[in-house]
């Protein structure tokens, strides 16, 4: 494209309709201005050609760690046991043979 008409396409990127609730300095994007979003080959998006970063730390509460916590205890558990019956199974094979 020529540099006209993606100048053309950066000054109408916006549209002026708003979502109701939406804060004020927040507008949709035109339909001419989805021409500036992109993805690359590891499907990164980027608009104008500027990476798009999303950082959402993750944040548990008490319940939530408690509860991960006792996932990740019980699957070593299971893990460990079934290791032993494995190892158990194993030895009385070899001590019959």
């Amino acid at each position: 494209m020529a540099h006209e008409e993606w100048k053309h396409i950066k000054d109408h990127a916006l549209s002026p309709k708003r979502a109701p609730g939406w804060p004020g300095n927040v507008k949709a994007i035109s339909m001419e201005g989805l021409s500036l979003l992109g993805l690359d080959p590891d499907l990164n998006l980027y608009w104008d050609g500027s990476l798009i970063e999303m950082k959402r730390p993750l944040h548990l509460t008490l319940w939530q760690k408690f509860g991960a916590t006792v996932t990740v205890a019980s699957a070593a558990i299971a893990a460990i046991a079934t290791a032993y019956s494995t190892y158990l199974a194993a030895l009385k094979t070899v001590a019959c043979s």
